[in-house]
């Protein structure tokens, strides 16, 4: 993959992030003012992740609903940013955490959900949008791996069939879990069949990702790699707490941990390559 393909990929991911922001809020005004405001539609009670499973109340899910529009709209501003002070600069590691961010953007499907409920679609409309959200869930934990691996010293320059590998994995996961089309949580997606499996391989990506960095930063392959470190770490903890629970401070935290883990990678980063 060119310089100038990665350049296209994010701006082109930039485009696509705001329209997904537009349909999102058109969506919700929809749902809370418009057409379907005076339909009801199924709100998860519970929420699970490595095994348990606790209550969430209504305003707990749209909270996790509303982080997910935050999320999308750091992940746009950041990867605009990166798009213009990154553009000469062919770091593989910058190039994956970008993705990442991109990733991101993929929660805002959720609220296609409550949408097709209300509007009385069939239920294998929020099966496939629940698919469509954890194929963007494993793409951006992996793609934090792959970051990871890159900055403890690895150098693959075909980036373009690491992607495309990363993709195919994803999709072959999303393809063969079992969605649930007749309960979902309160992230307002469908429930997973084997969802433990799916979250211990998302946590040994995540735990994988702080080792490697940690491991870089040891062995010196990247200037400030300890800021790095610090950076990425924020970015997979605050995208665990954002995604996986639904409580308002848990949320908070979540959220402000991926928007300061991106804004300090972007940072670092730029005053590593100042002069490109």
């Amino acid at each position: 993959m060119t310089l100038a393909t990665r350049n296209v990929v994010l701006i082109v991911g930039v485009v696509l992030i705001a329209a997904a922001l537009a349909v999102y809020l058109v969506g919700a005004y929809a749902l809370l003012y418009g057409p379907l405001s005076d339909q009801s539609f199924a709100v998860g009670e519970h929420q699970s992740w490595f095994g348990a499973q606790w209550p969430v109340t209504p305003n707990g899910a749209y909270h996790s609903l509303g982080a997910a529009f935050v999320l999308a709209l750091i992940a746009a501003v950041v990867l605009a940013v990166s798009a213009r002070l990154f553009r000469r600069v062919s770091a593989a590691e910058i190039y994956f955490v970008m993705l990442f961010l991109l990733s991101l953007a993929v929660e805002l499907f959720r609220i296609g959900t409550p949408l097709a409920d209300a509007a009385g679609l069939s239920a294998l409309v929020g099966v496939q949008l629940t698919r469509v959200v954890l194929f963007g869930r494993l793409m951006g934990a992996l793609s934090l791996f792959v970051a990871g691996i890159y900055l403890a010293g690895a150098d693959y320059p075909r980036i373009g069939s690491a992607t495309f590998l990363l993709a195919a994995i994803s999709f072959l996961v999303v393809y063969l879990v079992p969605v649930d089309s007749r309960e979902i949580r309160a992230t307002f997606l469908h429930v997973i069949g084997g969802r433990e499996a799916i979250d211990f391989l998302i946590g040994f990506l995540t735990v994988g990702t702080i080792a490697n960095c940690l491991i870089g930063w040891s062995r010196g392959h990247r200037e400030r790699g300890g800021a790095i470190a610090l950076a990425i770490s924020a970015l997979v903890t605050g995208k665990e707490l954002a995604l996986n629970l639904a409580s308002p401070v848990a949320l908070a935290l979540g959220v402000g941990l991926v928007a300061s883990g991106a804004v300090a990678f972007v940072l670092v980063n730029r005053s590593s390559y100042l002069w490109y």
